[in-house]
């Protein structure tokens, strides 16, 4: 079974001139669609693997897939570090918003090999996006006033909350940032959204009731 493409493009890192792994900051949208079509592919292929393989040849498979996700995933991270500290004072707009969705797709693969991995059914996981269309719809619409990565200072009027709390909160686990060395920390606006709509439903209805 072919896995390289999705893998490949995980743990991709080219950058030339102002482009970024071959797209310009207008294409950031079309780059979500490809990694999510490439995920999907991955995973349609998968069913027809598990489906002419015996358990343990589609656990082996598995488990050599997570580890390549880990290995491209820590690749990925420090190919970024060594740019930005060379590249001090550059615009890395785009280049932020593509590593977060490599990193973002990453864990939405991880998750669901494991699911397949453990036999869990996928709708037990924690998910950010409720079955019904009406979920889905609320989903696109939360913090759609907001780019793909968010400031603590986002966060603090998102929550109504203080700085404190927000590194409270990250101290108890509850949210992370993506670490960028000798940068303020961002935060992946999927990952908030997830949270809030797992955890804070009321949030969730006050947000949508202003953007409404």
């Amino acid at each position: 079974m072919e896995q390289t493409t999705i893998i490949n493009e995980l743990r991709k890192f080219e950058v030339d001139g102002e482009r970024y792994n071959g797209m310009v900051g207008m294409e950031v949208a079309n780059y979500r669609n490809y990694l999510e079509d490439a995920l999907n592919l991955f995973f349609d292929d998968l069913s027809l693997f598990m489906a002419n393989k015996d358990k343990g040849i589609v656990s082996d498979y598995i488990s050599l897939t997570l580890s390549n996700l880990e290995r491209g995933e820590k690749q990925l991270e420090t190919r970024y570090q060594a740019y930005c500290q060379e590249h001090k004072g550059e615009d890395w707009q785009l280049m932020d918003t593509a590593v977060a969705l490599q990193k973002e797709f990453t864990r939405q693969m991880r998750h669901r090999l494991e699911d397949v991995l453990t036999g869990k059914n996928p709708e037990e996981r924690k998910a950010v996006i409720r079955k019904d269309e009406l979920d889905k719809e609320a989903y696109n619409e939360l913090l759609s006033e907001y780019g793909d990565l968010l400031s603590i200072n986002d966060l603090t009027k998102i929550f109504g909350v203080s700085r404190q709390t927000i590194y409270n909160w990250e101290q108890e686990g509850k949210i992370h940032h993506s670490d960028v060395q000798g940068r303020k920390p961002r935060y992946l606006k999927s990952d908030i959204k997830a949270y809030i709509m797992y955890n804070r439903p009321d949030l969730e209805r006050e947000l949508l009731h202003r953007n409404g």
